[in-house]
């Protein structure tokens, strides 16, 4: 409250008067939404089904060593049917962690594709209101202007969640030796250390998990905070409050109050 009142403090009019109608006005509020509910979705919804879904893989019919064909003939020995018996519940419990493994990785993969092409999607839109003309995007297009501090916008403290993010999904996407050197180059912590195999499955190689999905989204969110701050020149926190709407219904609630005060709703009015 006290940054609001200092800012409209030093109005230099009668009345203040908000720098936007609604918050949707701010390219900075809403690309920080965008993120937000990508974050509430993965926390929510998708999380939620790729936990599900690794449990349901888990589900191992254990065998007992009167299962054991050979014993049940009368060919081997109890210690033999047991000893098959124990590898037997290994080599399942094996191939249900390799099963677990690749479903993990299926699912977290999609949906990195989602979030990064959600971003992407978002980000052109801020870029083609700055640029109606444009028909190429790429993220370069992004970073290497120069904001209006006189500084790169890979500069900025939360550029690397961008770029890696860009970095990872580029490997996901393309599966090849660039990609991967790429990645390896700038972001190793991403990777799990085994020789790369061009055309492998990139999702083989990328530690996907729930760190890295919110880490991403978080960092990418402070990333364009920043980014809107030094190249177009608004302040999120503003944009939570600093347009004519957010006035409006401070001004509404309180007639409502007055003409209302025992909060009756539409249903109460029915009596």
């Amino acid at each position: 409250e006290d940054k609001i009142y200092n800012i409209m403090s030093k109005r230099k009019t009668t009345f203040f008067h908000p720098l936007k109608n609604s918050p949707y006005e701010y390219n900075v509020y809403n690309i920080v939404q965008t993120i937000d509910n990508l974050i509430n979705d993965y926390k929510n919804s998708y999380k939620p089904i790729i936990d599900k879904s690794i449990k349901e893989i888990d589900k191992m019919v254990k065998v007992v060593p009167g299962d054991y064909a050979k014993f049940q003939m009368g060919i081997s020995s109890v210690d033999a049917a047991q000893a098959w018996a124990t590898f037997e519940n290994e080599n399942r419990k094996s191939i249900i962690k390799v099963k677990q493994f690749e479903l993990k990785n299926q699912l977290y993969a999609q949906y990195f594709h989602q979030m990064a092409s959600t971003i992407e999607a978002a980000t052109i839109k801020i870029y083609s209101s700055r640029h109606p003309n444009f028909k190429y995007f790429k993220r370069d297009k992004l970073y290497d202007n120069i904001n209006r501090y006189g500084q790169s916008n890979r500069e900025l403290d939360h550029y690397k969640f961008h770029d890696k993010l860009y970095c990872i999904w580029n490997f996901i996407k393309h599966n090849n030796q660039s990609t991967y050197d790429e990645l390896n180059k700038s972001y190793p912590e991403s990777l799990i250390k085994k020789k790369y195999e061009p055309g492998d499955l990139a999702i083989r190689y990328v530690k996907l998990n729930e760190n890295l999905i919110l880490e991403l989204l978080d960092g990418t969110k402070k990333y364009f905070i920043e980014w809107c701050k030094y190249n177009l020149d608004e302040d999120y926190e503003q944009s939570l409050w600093n347009f004519s709407k957010y006035f409006l219904t401070i001004v509404n609630n309180k007639i409502e109050e007055i003409d209302n005060p025992l909060g009756l709703g539409l249903f109460d009015e029915i009596d």
